[in-house]
């Protein structure tokens, strides 16, 4: 639940004063999707935000090679999104969220992978491990499996 007036302080800034600009910026690792609907539902409009920013699409766009980002100064991540046309060098470790990781991996043009095969680990939180082969471990459901897993 938001703080009390921060809605209507909001709609107040957007609707009074001409040329403000509000943009939302989070380190959330999910996309900005999300975001807009969790908006929403605590009863905020989100068209009053000229932009929503989270990591996690600036992640999700870096991973998918999109262009616009203007990653080139990074060039070791440069050279694993352009790949050369290679898919077979697209491969990601997940720690995950819990919450939407394969989608979220797959989606940018990444299949899961074990951690020997990962040219790419990738960390959208700490619960959870996925590695593509079907199981996804949940440290808080099964620790012991979890840090088997990170020990290997």
């Amino acid at each position: 639940k938001p703080y009390e007036g921060v809605i209507e302080t909001i709609q107040k800034l957007k609707n009074e004063n001409d040329g403000v600009r509000m943009v939302i910026l989070s380190n959330s690792s999910k996309r900005q999707s999300h975001s807009i609907k969790m908006l929403k539902k605590l009863g905020f409009n989100p068209d009053d935000f000229d932009d929503i920013i989270t990591s996690g699409e600036v992640s999700h766009r870096m991973l998918s090679g999109d262009d616009a980002l203007n990653c080139d100064t990074w060039e070791c991540l440069t050279n694993l999104m352009k790949n050369d046309g290679n898919n077979d060098s697209k491969k990601v470790f997940v720690y995950g969220s819990g919450s939407n990781d394969e989608e979220y991996c797959t989606s940018a043009g990444w299949e899961l992978a074990s951690v020997n095969e990962a040219n790419l680990i990738l960390a959208r939180g700490t619960f959870t491990i996925n590695d593509g082969c079907g199981a996804v471990v949940d440290k808080n459901e099964d620790a012991e499996q979890y840090n088997q897993m990170l020990a290997e």
